[in-house]
């Protein structure tokens, strides 16, 4: 889930897609970090990077577990070493396309669930140093 709206920064960056990326509860206190981006297109692009990274790791993995194995397929190693080395340079492993982070707390909560934790974003007002962001009339994105 997400919420899409768009928001002109002070600094002059349009941010419209706005996604939920760290819950914490504390001592009463839900504290919700947003990530916001221009577009749904940029976190889409930063899901697939990571998929493309998290598939290179394993077939690393894979193809050193197959290396240390005398009984191994020749073929299958060769396959899975190939298919690793055709993921190089397809992500990269700093890219963080979000634009913002911003973090709000609210008190006194029960339902912790997704939906209701962004229903509370959407009555709440978020201000930080380059903007002010409004979530009253923004779309929800499944």
């Amino acid at each position: 889930m997400a919420l899409k709206k768009n928001i002109i920064s002070k600094n002059g960056v349009s941010i419209g897609y706005f996604k939920i990326s760290n819950i914490t509860f504390n001592n009463g206190v839900l504290q919700v970090t947003v990530d916001g981006y221009t577009n749904e297109t940029y976190r889409q692009n930063e899901k697939d990077n990571d998929i493309k990274k998290q598939k290179h790791e394993q077939l690393i993995q894979k193809s050193i577990e197959l290396s240390q194995d005398e009984n191994a397929d020749i073929e299958e190693t060769k396959k899975i070493s190939e298919e690793a080395n055709s993921l190089v340079g397809t992500y990269e492993d700093d890219l963080c396309l979000s634009i913002i982070q911003i973090s709000c707390e609210f008190k006194d909560v029960t339902d912790f669930s997704i939906d209701n934790i962004y229903s509370l974003l959407k009555n709440t007002i978020i201000e930080s140093k380059y903007l002010i962001i409004d979530f009253k009339d923004a779309e929800d994105l499944l």
